[in-house]
This record gives structure tokens, sequence and C-alpha cells, in this order.
């Protein structure tokens, strides 16, 4: 299983950073950060920092973040909608993998 790292904003029990752009300059110090990506984080959105890593992986960028004052969260990463099945599609997936195994 992978795992997605998002980062919500600062800490709001800390004084340690005092905004979002503060806090985005404090990332970009140990992760690059897309600047369209950047500024949307300023404006208030999270901010997806990686994706589809290991777990291990996740825990320690959450260490990391966590020790700059950003609210983090891990959560398991899902497939991209275009590699998903529809529930009402999976019985013609299934019988079209079966075809071509048995080929």
């Amino acid at each position: 299983m992978f795992f997605d790292v998002w980062v919500n904003g600062p800490v709001a029990s800390q004084a340690v950073v005092a905004s979002r752009a503060e806090l985005l300059r404090r990332i970009e110090s140990v992760h690059p950060v897309p600047r369209h990506d950047a500024e949307a984080f300023v404006s208030g959105s999270p901010l997806k920092l990686r994706r589809g890593i290991s777990e291990d992986a996740a825990l320690q960028m959450l260490a990391k973040l966590q020790a700059l004052g950003a609210a983090v969260e891990v959560e398991a990463n899902r497939p991209a909608e275009s590699l998903m099945v529809a529930l009402d599609e999976f019985d013609a997936s299934e019988a079209q993998a079966r075809a071509v195994l048995d080929e």
C-alpha cells in the first residue's frame, strides 16, 4: 500500500509559524514545491506534497514536516479515477482479464 502526504497549514496551537507563507518557505527548504501548488497553499488550499510513497517514507516526511510546524495528514493512496473500474463494469473487466489469461 502506498500513501499521500498532505500539509493543511501551520499547527494552530503553536506560535512557531506565523503564516502559511512562512511555513511554505520552511517546507521548500526540505522539499521542492511547484509554483502553482505553492500559490494555492498560501491562498488556503491544502498542499499534496508527496503521492504514492511507502509507509516508512510517509512517516519520515510526517515527522520532518511536523518539526517545521506543519499540520500534516498521511492517507492511503487511491488509484487515479481513470484506473478504477466502476461496479457496473466489473464483470466485463473480469471476463476480459480471464480471456487474456486463457490465451
